[in-house]
């Protein structure tokens, strides 16, 4: 794979299939959910109402659900009452196990869009998540609104937003190798595998970046307040935010990739980091790629706290 001149991290191709995008960096929010009867009926419609409303019109045309063996391209129409259609009562058929679904501006990789897999909390073990994807260019105040939305008026147990990766699930090996690359030179990259990622969230933060979201859930189990974070004594411009489901940490006025080739380390992202340090993990999944020996993909979710892991 390679990434093409003047699109730095913004996408990876298969270098010999260069018509396919692997990967691609976006601004997104990685969000691990409680209360999933809570998300089926009404917090995944709240949420992509508050997507198409956040996204240039017309932009996320492609929806498919792990039910599918296909993608269908929406209407205008059908867009505006997706929202409805994917409401539901919960107790009309029970928990849809491992179900997936995802709204994108394309099929391959996505650069805008919607994605959630909803879990059934009787079979324990992972949490619920979803994603929200706005593109790399758009105002990071976007981002910020959504994940102010979604912790005011939802239960969550932790979420991360910033410069995320994302990538094409057909090709996915090839697209973690290509996230590795990026990841060796931007510090500053939000690297998630939700999937992956879903069971070891119980305690933990599966990482922190510019936004770093801990829901109350989580917060009480680890004994920690809002009051003691706005307290913490920060040496840099970050804010803490309480709302009714939990709290947001922002470094810095806007999210940065931390382009070390440019000399620039994201010392407020680290700040965060070391603050939060008894949330990270000590034992975690293993991404695909370049992240899969040994502990490369721990190595890389520490990188602020231990720097000398990751190289």
């Amino acid at each position: 794979m390679t990434a093409r001149p003047g699109q730095r991290p913004g996408c990876g191709y298969l270098a010999d299939a260069p018509e396919v995008m692997v990967a691609r960096v976006a601004l997104g929010l990685t969000v691990y959910l409680e209360d999933a009867e809570h998300w089926a009926e009404t917090g995944v419609p709240s949420m992509v109402t508050a997507l198409l409303r956040a996204v240039p019109d017309g932009s996320l045309e492609w929806f498919t659900t792990s039910t599918r063996s296909d993608w269908v391209r929406l209407s205008a129409a059908e867009r505006e009452g997706l929202p409805q259609t994917l409401a539901r009562e919960w107790h009309a058929a029970g928990p849809r196990h491992l179900l997936q679904v995802r709204l994108s501006d394309e099929t391959g990789c996505m650069g805008a869009g919607f994605s959630y897999r909803e879990i059934d909390p009787e079979r324990g073990g992972r949490n619920g998540w979803l994603q929200l994807v706005l593109p790399y260019d758009q105002e990071p105040d976007d981002l910020l609104a959504l994940a102010v939305e979604l912790a005011q008026e939802h239960p969550f147990r932790c979420a991360v937003g910033g410069y995320l990766t994302t990538f094409n699930e057909w090709e996915k090996p090839a697209a973690f190798w290509c996230i590795r690359k990026w990841a060796l030179q931007h510090l500053g990259l939000d690297v998630q595998d939700p999937d992956m990622a879903s069971w070891f969230v119980g305690r933990e933060l599966p990482s922190t970046n510019w936004l770093t979201l801990l829901g109350a859930g989580l917060m009480e189990e680890r004994g920690i307040t809002a009051e003691a974070l706005r307290e913490h004594p920060w040496e840099r411009p970050i804010t803490v935010l309480p709302l009714s489901h939990g709290v947001i940490v922002r470094a810095g006025e806007r999210p940065v990739t931390g382009d070390v080739n440019d000399l620039v380390y994201p010392e407020t992202y680290a700040e965060v980091s070391r603050a939060l340090e008894a949330l990270l993990p000590r034992r975690f999944a293993r991404y695909y790629g370049g992240f899969y020996d040994g502990e490369q993909t721990l190595r890389w979710l520490r990188r602020f706290v231990e720097p000398e892991g990751w190289q």
